[in-house]
C-alpha cells in the first residue's frame, strides 16, 4: 500500500511538471511550424558564408569530455566543430590568440547558447 501511494505521488508530480512546462514553453506547437523553421535554419546555415574571427581558444567540459571554444573580445563565444585531432591540437593553444576561419552555424536547440564554428584554417597570431 505504501509503495503504491509512492508511485501515484510520483505520477502527479511527473504529470503537473509536465502539464507547468508545456505552458510556460513558447515553442511553436505543431509540427508543421517545427519542421519549417527547421528547414529555414538548414538553408540559413547552408548559405552561409566563410567568415574570418579572432578570439582565444577556450577550454569548455571537463577531461577527459573537454573541447575547444574560441571566445572573442567582445565576449561572444564559440564551440569548435572539427575532427579529433585538431581539437585536441586546438586545446593544447588554450589561451592563445588566434584567426580562425570558417562558417558560423547557428542552432536554435543548443543548450550551451553558444553558435558552433565550423572551423576550416587557423593561424596563430601570437
Amino acid at each position: 500500500m505504501k509503495k503504491n501511494k509512492y508511485i501515484l505521488i510520483l505520477i502527479l508530480t511527473f504529470s503537473s511538471l509536465c502539464i507547468f512546462a508545456r505552458g510556460k514553453s513558447d515553442k511553436p506547437e505543431n509540427t508543421k511550424e517545427i519542421a519549417e523553421k527547421k528547414i529555414e535554419q538548414i538553408e540559413e546555415n547552408m548559405n552561409n558564408k566563410t567568415v574570418t574571427i579572432t578570439g582565444n581558444v577556450v577550454s569548455y567540459g571537463n577531461t577527459p569530455f573537454a573541447y575547444p571554444g574560441i571566445r572573442m573580445e567582445d565576449g561572444k563565444t564559440y564551440t569548435i566543430q572539427a575532427d579529433s585531432p585538431l581539437k585536441k591540437k586546438l586545446l593544447s593553444l588554450q589561451g592563445r590568440k588566434i584567426e580562425f576561419k570558417g562558417k558560423i552555424i547557428t542552432q536554435e536547440e543548443n543548450v550551451l547558447h553558444r553558435e558552433t564554428f565550423l572551423l576550416e584554417s587557423y593561424r596563430l597570431l601570437d
